[in-house]
């Protein structure tokens, strides 16, 4: 296995699991409904579906980027976006998209040569090895986000 198979394998169990640390996003959302994706422990604190669609957004920066397209950082709006109704349609198209959009990057990932992880991003100060290491943190803690909040609603 390629360094660049284990990053990809890394995200793709983070993502649909098993993920050594515990649950995947996939696993931690499934028995999850569109009210439950919508509940907030706070006015500081962002939702089920927030967090997804944050891992959403940041994985097609990312893609980008391997792309080799320099991408800037979101708007707070695009980052965090915000609703107050969500159906159930609505909630299965965002669970199923980030499985989607985490797929199509994986297999991006797969294929990158070793001397293609050592290049630096497209306007940042890391390489691509740098940031595939990162997206298996990132969504491993959102995923502990989307757990604790799961854990409130079980209360």
């Amino acid at each position: 296995m390629t360094l660049a198979e284990a990053f990809a394998d890394q995200i793709e169990k983070s993502i649909t699991g098993p993920a050594w640390y515990g649950l995947s996003v996939v696993e931690a959302i499934s028995d999850v409904n569109a009210e439950e994706a919508l509940f907030r422990l706070d006015d500081g604190s962002h939702s089920i579906w927030q967090q997804v669609w944050h891992l959403n957004n940041w994985i097609g920066v990312c893609h980008n980027r391997l792309n080799g397209k320099e991408t800037p950082w979101l708007p707070e709006e695009e980052d965090w976006p915000t609703t107050r109704t969500l159906s159930e349609h609505d909630w299965k198209r965002t669970k199923d998209t980030i499985v989607v959009s985490h797929k199509s990057f994986v297999e991006a990932a797969r294929k990158l040569s070793d001397s293609q992880l050592k290049q630096q991003v497209p306007g940042k100060d890391y390489s691509v090895e740098f940031m595939l290491q990162g997206i298996t943190q990132h969504v491993a803690y959102h995923t502990g986000q989307i757990v604790l909040v799961k854990k409130h609603l079980k209360r």
